[in-house]
């Protein structure tokens, strides 16, 4: 652990990625002292580790953050190394406060302050092996917990998807429309068995289809700190048996056929 310092910020922003840089940079726009501290080595290297094949889905005129357009032609649809390189130029052209390798470990309310603790490196490198056995069993524990909840308590914990869309759809912008589409049905299932709302097949919106899809792949194809990621034959042998299941079957076949090249 880091020796104890006393450094006083008005904000401590968790993470350097897009969100963390956009609001960076409107504070450091009024003033205000804080501080952005991320766990990796380089800004933008939460991109720069995902697959090699990757690419936005968004065109590069939705990619940008205030105050500087993202630098490629509007209707491209930049790679995963595009938009890495990029928030590093951001964070060094609006000369953010990014303090690298700085994984936080603890936020606790000490008084009227809130006390950030923070470790070298990831927190999954100090973990205890006992803690690890525990976070490997969250999934199992959550599915547990949601069949014990009265069905109107259910129904509430997973609301969260048509909060996120309602809160979508106050912004002015197609991007965001379509955002807000996908956050209201992205857990809907091809057989019905989803929620919010219960779709089935083609009922559920082709945006939220197709987003499902890649969703579960990011999810069980990257690290977490409870798991490692799947090795790629089994993450694509389980695309393929959520098929009429999970996703859309056509669409399951376009995302095979397209990660076999």
């Amino acid at each position: 652990m880091d020796e104890p310092h006393d450094d006083g910020y008005q904000t401590v922003i968790i993470g350097g990625g897009q969100a963390g840089l956009a609001v960076g940079y409107h504070l450091a726009q009024r003033g205000v002292p804080f501080v952005i501290l991320d766990a990796n080595e380089r800004v933008g290297d939460a991109w720069r580790t995902r697959w090699d094949s990757l690419h936005l889905f968004t065109p590069a005129l939705a990619d940008g953050l205030p105050g500087w357009p993202f630098p490629a032609p509007p209707w491209s649809f930049p790679s995963k190394d595009d938009m890495a390189d990029y928030l590093e130029s951001y964070a060094a052209r609006f000369d953010l406060p990014v303090r690298n390798g700085v994984g936080v470990a603890r936020l606790a309310r000490r008084g009227e302050r809130y006390v950030v603790t923070s470790a070298v490196g990831h927190l999954v490198e100090i973990k205890a092996p006992e803690e690890y056995e525990v976070m490997q069993k969250h999934s199992g524990y959550g599915t547990r917990i949601m069949k014990n909840f009265p069905d109107h308590e259910a129904k509430i914990l997973r609301g969260h998807a048509e909060l996120g869309s309602r809160l979508l759809e106050l912004a002015e912008s197609p991007i965001l429309a379509l955002a807000a589409t996908i956050s209201l049905s992205h857990h809907e299932k091809w057989d019905g068995s989803g929620y919010p709302r219960g779709l089935a097949g083609t009922q559920i919106p082709l945006e939220a289809r197709l987003f499902a899809i890649v969703d579960v792949w990011d999810a069980i194809t990257t690290d977490r700190p409870y798991r490692k990621s799947w090795p790629r034959k089994k993450a694509l042998k389980y695309i393929r048996e959520q098929s009429g299941k999970y996703f859309d079957p056509q669409l399951v076949e376009v995302f095979l056929e397209e990660m076999q090249e």
